[in-house]
Parts: structure tokens; sequence; C-alpha cells
């Protein structure tokens, strides 16, 4: 049967099909467009909780090579604990089995209290390493926000997860957090089926070193956070460095709860199904390899994963990127991107040539 124009079978990449609806394309047979347009939406609404706001809404990233210059508040949590008990889990495989369980339910319930009073005070998450968070605060009042955040944050750490009971014994967690206030420079690096959000600049580079600086329990802030934050925070009298605070107590404005949900626009349903598939075609590149795999096939219904496995992690530092914005500035802002993401591409070709 021929392909009807207004029909999702030319639209709609494979990649984006649970298996059932791949097998009718192969067969010849043409997609239905209601279950194909439900079915992308479904899809749409679970690939938006794996990307940040900022992403989703195109603020800071847009297509490999791109960039911006903007200003706000970072915020770096580290956990302390969540090593040990993941090495207790893996010395035996039959603990392995029941362990990537309980180490699964103990990172997503962190995950949650931590994404949740991010976002209420109008941030966004950017990554999530297992047992660190690197968050992002903009816009009016941003460094008051990210300071309540932190706060509020370290008070469920210790009331939820100072003492971690499990099937092997009793875990301690422990959280250190730095911030970060100024101007940053954002790029997306990588290729169009497989993308990469960065962040430079002397803001990151604070929060880091306030994170640093911080003992278990403990908040960190520079000096500019401190100034952007002004009488909305209180902060301990000795320094913690030169230049870096450790923060008592914050307040900040109210704000309206945030919908991390990514909503179609009203049309005719051909109009909404290219729509959908635009936003996939953006959105997808930025996932983990693999994940999208395992999404499509039943958006709606997926769960979390466990998978406790041996890897070997590489890590690179690329030094000089922030110089390198810094010194092109605003007035040259295409041709740091350009440089960044030839020097990323060529990191992930190697990478992959050895099926990493």
């Amino acid at each position: 049967m021929a392909a009807r124009q207004g029909s999702p079978t030319k639209i709609v990449p494979q990649r984006f099909l649970p298996p059932a609806l791949v097998d009718k394309l192969v067969a010849g047979q043409d997609l239905d467009l209601t279950s194909t347009v439900k079915h992308l939406t479904s899809l749409l609404d679970t690939v938006a909780t794996y990307v940040p706001r900022a992403v989703i809404e195109g603020k800071l990233w847009g297509p490999a090579g791109t960039g911006g210059y903007h200003h706000g508040t970072f915020i770096f949590a580290d956990v302390s604990g969540f090593t040990p008990m993941s090495e207790r889990f893996s010395r035996s495989e039959e603990e392995r089995g029941s362990g990537s369980e309980e180490l699964t339910g103990v990172v997503n319930s962190y995950f949650e209290v931590v994404n949740g009073i991010a976002l209420a005070h109008g941030g966004d998450l950017l990554k999530f390493g297992g047992d660190a968070v690197l968050g992002l605060f903009m816009g009016e009042s941003h460094a008051s926000r990210a300071c309540r955040a932190a706060i509020e944050m370290q008070a469920a750490m210790a009331e939820s997860f100072a003492l971690i009971e499990t099937s092997l014994g009793s875990f301690p967690l422990r959280m250190n957090i730095g911030l970060g206030s100024g101007p940053f420079y954002s790029v997306s690096v990588g290729t169009s089926d497989r993308l990469e959000y960065a962040i430079l600049g002397p803001a990151v580079q604070n929060m880091a070193q306030a994170e640093g600086l911080a003992s278990a329990g403990q908040v960190a802030l520079d000096q500019a956070t401190r100034e952007a934050a002004g009488s909305a925070i209180i902060v301990y009298p000795t320094p913690l460095g030169d230049g870096f605070y450790e923060l008592q107590h914050a307040v900040s404005p109210e704000m309206d709860p945030i919908k991390h949900r990514v909503k179609p626009p009203d049309g005719s349903s051909e109009e909404v199904l290219h729509w959908l598939v635009d936003r996939l075609g953006a959105l997808t590149p930025y996932l983990p390899l693999g994940l999208l795999d395992k999404l499509r096939s039943a958006p709606s219904e997926f769960g979390v994963e466990s998978d406790h496995r041996f890897a070997t992690v590489f890590f690179a530092g690329l030094h000089g990127t922030s110089n390198l914005m810094e010194t092109l500035g605003p007035e040259r802002v295409d041709e740091g991107p350009c440089a960044l993401n030839r020097t990323f591409v060529a990191l992930q070709q190697v990478i992959e040539r050895y099926e990493g």
C-alpha cells in the first residue's frame, strides 16, 4: 500500500518507533496517524525527563558547534558514602543481584529529593553522576534561590539520608555543596546524532573551588555569590579561603512550581506529528547511548533498570577551554564553539573506535 501524503509512514524515523510498528513498515504496511501521534507524545514526555529544562527550552544549547554567553549561579553537590556501599554490594555475584536494586532505590530517592528542591526554587539540574549533581539557577534572584536550595538540600540529607539501612548493613551518607556565580559560556559539542552540552567560565571554576573547600555537611560559596545574594543570606564570619565562605542561612522569593513537560502545540494531527518528530530529533541526541532503544518500546511504562557491571572509566581533562572563551569574548562568539567541537568530536571518534 502506498503511503498517503499525511501518513506518518514517510515522516517518522524508525528509531522513534517500537519494534511492532517497525515490523509493519518493513512489511509495507501504513501507520495509523492517531496511534503514532499518541506514541510519539508519550516518548517525548519520557525523553524530556532525561534532558535539562534549559536544553528543552533552547535557552542555552543548540546544534553542535554553537554556544553563547550567560549569567547565573551554579551548584555542585557531592555525596560521600555511595562508593563504600557500592563496593560492599559488588563483592559477590549473589550480592550484586539484590544490591543493584537497593542501590538504585537509594540513588533514585536522593535524586528525587534534590531535583524537587532545585525545581521548587527555579533551578535546573544539568548533570547527575550517581553521587553528584550539577545544577544551574538563572534569572532574577538566581543567587539567593540557589543558596536557599543548597540549605534545603543539606537539611533533607541530614533528615533522610544520614544513615541508610540496607540488607548488608548501615551506611552513612554526607554531602558537601559548592556555589559559584557570574558569567559562563554554554556550548553544544558532538555530532547531529550524538550531542553533549558543556559549560565553561569563571562561575563554573569558582563553583568547583567552593565545593573543594566545603567539608561534609557544609555549603561553600564564592564572593560573587555572596555579593549577588546580598541581604538574603548570612555567612559565617571566618572565611573558608580567599574569597570563599560557608553559608549559614538563606531566604528566597516564592516561585510557582515548574513543570518539566513538553506540550505539543494546537493544530491538526499532521502538524502535531511533524512537531513531535522535530522535537524528538532535537532532544534525543543528548540521551545516553542506548537509552532511546529502551524508551521507544513502551515509553509510558519505562522504569529504572538496575544494572551493576564491571567497567573501565575514561576521564580526559581538557585544559584552557575557559581561558579560550574569555580571550575570544562575545565579539568572536562563533569561533570558540567550533574549536571546542572539533576537539570533542576527535576524542569521541577515538573512544568509539575502541567500542567505548
